[in-house]
């Protein structure tokens, strides 16, 4: 499992890593899909990246509130052949 959060150092390899996925999530997804709140910032989405995008959840950690992506490894190699 790879699990990336917001609140990995800034130089490290985590940091890169999340950074892409919420570049990518921030490009790609379309405004008009059913079921996107925008207005609940990354709340909305919750609901609705994992699916699109092939990962296991994205979720608000409730220790320390940092967004949080969540990738089997099998996800993650998806994720970055087609993304990144």
């Amino acid at each position: 499992m790879k699990i990336l959060s917001a609140n990995c150092s800034l130089n490290s390899v985590e940091w890169g890593q999340w950074a892409i996925v919420d570049s990518v999530i921030k490009k790609n997804l379309p405004k008009d899909m059913p079921g996107i709140d925008y207005n609940s910032g990354y709340e909305g989405l919750f609901a609705v990246v994992p699916n699109y995008f092939g990962m296991t959840k994205m979720y608000r950690n409730p220790i320390n509130s940092f967004v949080t992506y969540e990738f089997t490894d099998e996800q993650w190699t998806m994720f970055v052949l087609r993304w990144a």
